[in-house]
């Protein structure tokens, strides 16, 4: 009989546990009291949303117990986010929206935890796929840095590589929807496989992320979010296109989301075609032609007990170099790829899942990604190397109070590099795990003032076998080269990393953040072992080299009311044992020897962005970015970008006649002498860019079909930018682009 009791009381817990609730309501305009019909209403925990209906109502069904987060966002109203703990009960939630033309916080993912932005201490960047299409630009490295701090080292238009606050290469880490990107980013010619196919936002961390990300996250994160499920018991889907003037490029992609009362899943395909890009004299630089192909793929499932999402990425790139063995073999300006180009392919399969126990809640991602890369110069595969890297990151949210958070978890990587017979080794054959424990907490006092802090602890292991020296051919036609054997390197490394910081609400208007953080790199392999051609050099690398150890500080204040905004940031981020590659006085045979070594350097800067609103149809705005980096010997860094000031003008109007959401807006962007060159780098002067854009849309059935033109560099200006790696070469940046975009939506079943 006690048995009976025992199991019976078991499952009457269990129901408890995993008991499902309801939320359901109303969205209003708070001024005129009317209904807003189809605002979204999105609960990011378990990517499951809708949209009110034709009343203003909505219905969130099968929800499990515990604290979740809700956004509310209607075009043109501030949007709302909502904490609602589910434990007893269904939920009714009415919501007021009020209407406003400044840009309003939403919820940001790359943080621990699904907060607002004004709840993080250190303020997260995010830019939509709306002001992706607006910039004009081929990649969608080159449309974020218009963010104030972020800029691209590029070599040309399709090799384009994140700079967060002067800090490049292995000291950023791009996310593709939380999982860190492994490509080969030891060198500013290799590119992440990213793109803004499917996107909804692209969020960045500007400052030291080793707390939340581990090693290389020094200079910052850059995570690509994909695009929301499609609103509960709906079918849509949308074709997108774009023409580029001056490469003469295509760009298209289709996707097809749907999503039921369980069970959601979508499908995505795309590519890119560019022709050799022109500069503002009108000469063509040859060989900067670039393709792509994409698939995107997820199926998810949501219950009451939790969220299990299933996502695939398909990415290959096929990027021309431009190089001076490139120029003597390509003369004509074509589409297709013959000699000197890269040949990336990404496969990425991600699991995110949510559980929740009760007041637990515990987040389980698992990740495995395939990346090869291959370079084909005159001859085929001439670098042919193949990465494997499965990944894993488990947290678990503690019960806490109402204002208080607690977040504990593991995470770890097993990377294998293998090089699968290509005349030369850029990279050794090795095998790397990385372990790591974190422990998170933030603490709201009084809705006012914040507190955030956070240890992580992680370990790596390193093997590299006795193998060929990195870098070295021995295959040359009409040589008998013995192999030379690089010696078997093992190293570990164990690092802690800590944050501390938060934020003040000194009243609804005006916000203070502050943070420290310390964040650690630990050498890549490019950095341990390399010892031969790379590129137009030859390179070295130094087995002694330490792990980078940075100390950052941030301030900054943010302001609003109801006409304008303005951000101030300043920030000093000192490193020790900065890893770099410098010229030395010696040569192999005509090249000249560059070696990875360590000093310590700085970096600091200031960020200000300013906006102003006198009427609902008129926007001003203005960024201002100053940034310094050296080392202690006073010596300048390399890949430091120009100071740059920014002015936009934007006109909106909602409807005139058939035409709605129409707008024109134009711009400038000037950049400021770069008289602080690096050592192996040159001065570069400054230059000034216009740009312009108009946008429409026209209702056909339920349908809106979206238009716009931008146009960048309208004057042609002939510039160099300082982080461009042609520049060494005397080619300039691209010249007049027009960029025609259309999106096409269309719904399936409603």
């Amino acid at each position: 009989m006690k048995q009976v009791f025992l199991v019976l009381s078991l499952l009457l817990s269990g129901q408890m546990i995993f008991a499902q609730y309801n939320i359901s309501g109303m969205i209003t305009d708070v001024e005129t009291g009317e209904t807003l019909i189809g605002a979204t209403i999105f609960i990011p925990e378990i990517s499951k949303g809708t949209v009110t209906d034709e009343k203003g109502e909505y219905h969130l069904d099968h929800l499990p117990s515990g604290l979740l987060t809700l956004e509310f966002a209607y075009l043109g109203f501030s949007t709302v986010i909502k904490k609602v703990y589910l434990k007893d009960q269904d939920e009714i939630l009415n919501v007021s929206l009020v209407p406003t033309i400044i840009h309003t916080q939403e919820v940001v993912i790359s943080s621990s935890s699904y907060t607002t932005q004004h709840e993080n201490a250190v303020k997260i960047e995010t830019i939509g796929m709306d002001e992706i299409t607006s910039t004009g630009s081929p990649n969608v490295i080159e449309s974020i840095s218009n963010i104030p701090g972020v800029d691209m080292i590029s070599k040309g238009n399709g090799v384009a590589k994140p700079v967060i606050r002067g800090l490049s290469n292995s000291n950023v880490v791009v996310l593709n929807n939380g999982v860190k990107l492994e490509n080969y980013q030891f060198s500013e010619d290799h590119p992440f496989s990213i793109n803004e196919f499917g996107l909804d936002k692209v969020e960045v961390i500007k400052g030291p992320a080793s707390l939340l990300y581990g090693s290389d996250a020094v200079g910052g994160i850059i995570n690509v979010i994909p695009e929301k499920p499609a609103p509960s018991r709906k079918i849509i889907g949308d074709l997108n296109t774009q023409y580029f003037s001056n490469t003469e490029g295509i760009s298209a992609n289709l996707g097809v989301r749907g999503s039921g009362t369980h069970f959601n899943w979508s499908l995505r395909g795309g590519m890119k075609n560019h022709k050799d890009y022109q500069d503002g004299n009108g000469n063509t630089v040859f060989n900067s032609r670039f393709n792509e192909e994409v698939i995107k793929l997820n199926a998810g499932y949501n219950e009451h007990f939790g969220s299990f999402q299933l996502y695939y990425d398909y990415n290959r790139m096929k990027l021309g170099m431009v190089t001076p063995d490139a120029l003597v073999l390509v003369n004509t300006n074509e589409r297709q790829n013959e000699f000197w180009y890269q040949d990336l392919t990404n496969h990425l399969l991600t699991a995110r899942n949510k559980i929740f126990f009760g007041r637990y809640k515990i987040g389980v991602d698992m990740a495995w990604q395939n990346n090869t890369r291959i370079l084909n110069t005159d001859e085929k595969n001439e670098v042919n190397m193949n990465m494997n890297v499965l990944s894993y990151d488990v947290k678990t949210w503690l019960p806490s109070g109402e204002n208080t958070e607690y977040i504990i978890g593991t995470q770890g990587a097993f990377k294998e590099n293998q090089n699968q017979g290509g005349h030369i080794r850029v990279l050794p054959d090795f095998n790397q795990s990385d372990y790591s424990l974190m422990g998170w907490l933030k603490h709201t006092h009084q809705n006012r003032i914040s507190v955030q802090a956070g240890v992580r602890w992680e370990y790596r292991i390193l093997h590299i076998p006795e193998q060929e020296k990195a870098s070295h051919s021995h295959e040359e036609p009409g040589h008998e080269d013995e192999p030379e054997i690089m010696a078997a390197l093992e190293r570990n490394y164990q690092n802690m990393t800590f944050s501390l910081g938060g934020t003040w609400e000194i009243n609804p208007e005006f916000l203070i953040r502050i943070n420290g953080a310390s964040a650690y790199r630990n050498p890549n392999v490019a950095e341990l072992t390399q010892d031969g051609v790379h590129g137009s050099r030859y390179e070295q690398g130094n087995r002694d080299l330490n792990s980078q150890r940075s100390y950052e500080a941030d301030l900054s204040g943010h302001y609003h009311s109801k006409i304008m905004e303005l951000d101030l940031a300043g920030f000093y981020n000192h490193i020790n044992d900065y890893i770099y590659l410098a010229p030395t006085d010696e040569y192999d045979d005509d090249l000249r020897i560059y070696r990875y070594t360590q000093n310590n350097a700085r970096l600091y800067g200031l960020e200000a962005s300013y906006g102003i609103y006198p009427m609902h149809w008129l926007n001003l705005n203005a960024t201002y970015t100053f940034l310094r980096g050296e080392r202690t010997d006073g010596s300048n860094l390399p890949f430091i970008p120009q100071d740059k000031i920014k002015f936009d003008v934007k006109l909106e109007k909602d409807e005139i006649g058939f035409i709605h959401s129409s707008w024109f807006s134009t711009g400038i962007t000037h950049a400021f002498d770069q008289d602080r060159p690096a050592q192996f780098e040159t001065e570069t002067a400054n230059y000034l860019l216009l740009r312009a854009g108009i946008g429409f849309k026209i209702k056909v059935q339920k349908q809106f079909l979206d238009f716009s033109i931008v146009a960048t560099n309208i004057l042609n200006e002939v510039y160099y930018d300082h982080l461009s790696t042609l520049k060494d070469m005397n080619i300039y940046n691209m010249g007049r682009n027009l960029t025609f975009n259309v999106r096409i939506p269309f719904g399936v079943k409603d």
